[in-house]
């Protein structure tokens, strides 16, 4: 009998302090899901259309390898990469100069 009320009490303590869902953490969850939503279509979208730009790019050593323009906001990017990856290639030091 002491076991059924100690556990009805600790039932009705747990209901009472329980917290209630408050608005903002349901517009935060809104906002969060709708932005992984836009990820995640414009992720699809350029899956569907296979729309890639790749090019090819030559290492000093020969090697032969493609990077992925769209991947890259200036030219500066592009060629930090391509020197990158001729020193992996090519089994150089990084920088190769």
């Amino acid at each position: 009998m002491k076991k059924i009320i100690f556990i009805v009490t600790l039932g009705v303590a747990g209901l009472m302090s329980a917290k209630g869902i408050t608005d903002k953490e349901i517009t935060k969850k809104i906002k969060t899901t709708a932005k992984k939503a836009r990820n995640c279509s414009r992720v699809s979208i350029k899956a569907k259309t296979g729309y890639y730009n790749w090019i090819q790019v030559t290492s000093p050593c020969g090697a032969v390898y493609y990077l992925e323009a769209s991947d890259y906001d200036s030219i500066q990017a592009f060629t930090d990469d391509v020197t990158y990856f001729n020193a992996q290639k090519c089994g150089t030091s990084y920088p190769l100069t």
